[in-house]
């Protein structure tokens, strides 16, 4: 495999304040548990559902894996197997004798996490190495470090926050990321437990075929790689994800199975959203130039479609204007769209001079929007106004190519970005204090907060189901 100096950043997730265990849990193997996983010659075998086709040239051209499929994905197991098996770190003579000495003062302070502490998931490639990095992020605090990773079995494309306990039937909130990757199943990760060697849950399951002394594996699921995932925050127990199998799937959290197949996309579908307010609503947008809306229950004839033209690359809805969505396609163009009339956009904006890898809005600030491409730049916009988008500033950083953007969920100007060189490629800042005298149009704006009046209630509506049209469908916004 000759993917010697990869080191990017594919994808970026915020964890809201308050979401996340003050002091985690930590995984505890007896010794005879962790010889017997780093030396079982079988794990592969238990392992591979995460094998990767050689179908993934979409994924390889974008992150220049031209090399990456020539095998099959490195297990965990697979990773762990090459290095020294000390089941107990006393018994590593590379280690001082004081390594079962107790954690610090300031480590145990920097294990514990704050009510006000955010949480940044990254999805980190170096090399041949894949892993979660969770980040603590305090701004009153100025606070930013790793606090705990994972490996993971592939390269990581896409990532989505669940405040949703998996598995369960009761609609509880939790603490988990779901993951989409080169290979066809998603894996969801529990952040409130550190050391973990194994997802919680895996959604799918990769079909095998029959060997002479196996029998053939039938799978479900996706056949290709994930590459989009949103999670629908009124029906939570709700997952949807887009592939490189041109299809879009509904997954069931409580059962682990997708209950809802939409395949009527001719590319890769590259992004999925939800509506914010509006369950049932779900947008899907495809390398095959469109954007296409569906009611879930309904989607053999509730679809309408929008064409761009172009391959679109990512969707997003305006959680501060509903009626509103915006598209991003090649080679670096935006559309807003207005659902409630035809298919011409209200605006077109030709942002950047290569493709747009990722756009996000800010959670708070109306209007406030900001896009990153291949260019190298970011660019801040003035969206409010749909008929007269205003360009604000841009940026060149130095961490190469962008490939992920994500607002903060709980300050209004802060951003989170990741690259594809050097070492430190993952950079956060507040744009208002680094360019303020460019974000004047912002300063006087009122600052929202859009809330979710369903966002920690039970739910027992599945996604198939009849439902009022004002059931779990209500909104507020608050002044911060």
């Amino acid at each position: 495999m000759t993917t010697a100096g990869l080191n990017f950043i594919s994808s970026i997730c915020w964890v809201k304040q308050g979401a996340a265990m003050n002091v985690p849990h930590k995984v505890k193997l007896r010794k005879e548990e962790i010889q017997k996983f780093l030396n079982d010659p079988n794990f592969d075998e238990n392992s591979g559902d995460e094998e990767v086709d050689d179908e993934q040239q979409d994924v390889e051209k974008k992150y220049n894996m031209d090399d990456y499929d020539n095998e099959d994905v490195d297990t965990v197991g697979a990773q762990l197997a090459g290095l020294a098996c000390f089941a107990s770190s006393s018994e590593d003579p590379n280690l001082k004798d004081d390594v079962d000495s107790s954690d610090s003062e300031d480590e145990k302070e920097a294990f514990h996490l704050q009510d006000t502490d955010n949480l940044i998931v990254i999805g980190r490639v170096d090399d041949d190495c894949a892993a979660l990095e969770v980040y603590v992020y305090n701004e009153s605090e100025g606070d930013m470090y790793v606090h705990h990773d994972a490996i993971l079995p592939a390269y990581p494309i896409c990532m989505e926050w669940l405040n949703y306990h998996v598995g369960e039937q009761d609609g509880t909130t939790g603490n988990y990321i779901a993951v989409g990757d080169v290979g066809p199943v998603i894996s969801i990760w529990n952040l409130d437990v550190v050391d973990l060697l194994e997802p919680s849950m895996k959604l799918g399951k990769k079909e095998k075929k029959k060997k002479k002394s196996k029998p053939r594996v039938k799978g479900f699921g996706h056949t290709d790689s994930v590459i989009s995932l949103h999670w629908n925050r009124l029906e939570r127990h709700i997952l949807a994800s887009g592939s490189a199998d041109k299809s879009v799937l509904l997954w069931d959290l409580n059962t682990a199975k997708p209950t809802v197949t939409i395949s009527e996309h001719t590319d890769r579908v590259q992004g999925v959203r939800f509506h914010p307010f509006e369950a049932p609503s779900l947008l899907s947008a495809s390398a095959d130039g469109t954007v296409k809306l569906w009611d879930v229950r309904e989607t053999k004839s509730s679809c309408r479609s929008w064409d761009v033209g172009n391959e679109v690359e990512s969707v997003l809805w305006d959680h501060f204007s509903p009626f509103h969505f915006f598209a991003a396609s090649e080679p670096g163009s935006i559309f807003a769209f207005d659902v409630r009339q035809a298919s011409t956009p209200v605006f077109t904006v030709c942002a950047h001079q290569k493709s747009i890898s990722c756009m996000s809005l800010s959670s708070h600030c109306p209007g406030l929007m900001v896009t990153a491409g291949e260019d190298q730049l970011i660019k801040v916009w003035d969206v409010e106004d749909k008929t007269n988008p205003k360009f604000i500033l841009e940026h060149a950083l130095d961490i190469g190519r962008l490939l992920s953007l994500e607002c903060a969920v709980d300050q209004p100007f802060v951003i989170a970005i990741g690259g594809d060189e050097g070492e430190n490629n993952f950079v956060t800042f507040d744009l208002m204090k680094k360019f303020p005298a460019q974000m004047e149009a912002f300063k006087g704006r009122r600052l929202m907060k859009v809330v979710d009046t369903v966002e920690n209630k039970k739910t027992s509506i599945t996604v198939d189901a009849a439902r009022d049209d004002d059931e779990g469908m209500d909104s507020d916004n608050e002044e911060e």
